[in-house]
């Protein structure tokens, strides 16, 4: 008789423990950043990747808001990290002293690539509602990154709980037909 699974769960969704394998920077014309994090999902014999990007809404004089999205975006990531540099108010990628770094993605490469076993950060995996009904629907990486540890498991657990209550995240219910939705672009 055939071993079959006791449940048709995905058990490589919700919050994970991960490590860092690779942090790649990219350019696109739509975005102002775009840094690719290649993640090792502890259990998981496949990596995924947690995109990391956006474009900043700039004053007349080039600044950038503080309170802008995208600048909380970069912070929901290097603070858990614990990462001191980040952007300047012109847009720049500075160290936490603020010395311009050209790659952004290798100056945290070289801090932040895990040993391979490790898992110091914790992640939320999810399944997105696919862009057109029928579409097939993806494991995707909501963009925070906590310390593995009770504290931050804590905060990613209450951050997630917020966004999905008010609908900021949208998650693919299986019992559901598959419907695009206003959300699909989930970062």
């Amino acid at each position: 008789m055939p071993v079959r699974p006791k449940s048709n769960s995905n058990s490589f969704t919700g919050f994970k423990a991960v490590g860092i394998k690779e942090i790649i920077g990219k350019s696109h014309p739509k975005f102002d950043f775009l840094i690719e994090f290649v993640l090792d999902v502890e259990g998981s014999s496949y990596p995924v990747n947690m995109s990391l990007l956006g474009t900043f809404n700039k004053t007349a004089n080039g600044d950038i808001d503080s309170e802008d999205s995208s600048v909380k975006r970069i912070y929901r990531v290097l603070d858990g990290l614990g990462e001191g540099g980040g952007v300047d108010i012109k847009g720049n990628w500075v160290d936490e002293n603020n010395n311009p770094i050209s790659d952004f993605a290798e100056y945290l490469s070289k801090k932040y690539i895990t040993p391979e076993g490790q898992y110091p950060y914790k992640v939320y995996l999810y399944k997105g509602v696919p862009k057109t009904a029928g579409d097939k629907v993806y494991t995707r990486v909501y963009p925070k990154l906590v310390p593995n540890t009770k504290e931050g498991d804590e905060d990613l657990r209450g951050f997630i709980d917020f966004m999905i209550s008010n609908a900021y995240l949208i998650v693919y219910d299986e019992s559901q037909p598959k419907q695009p939705t206003a959300f699909n672009n989930q970062f």
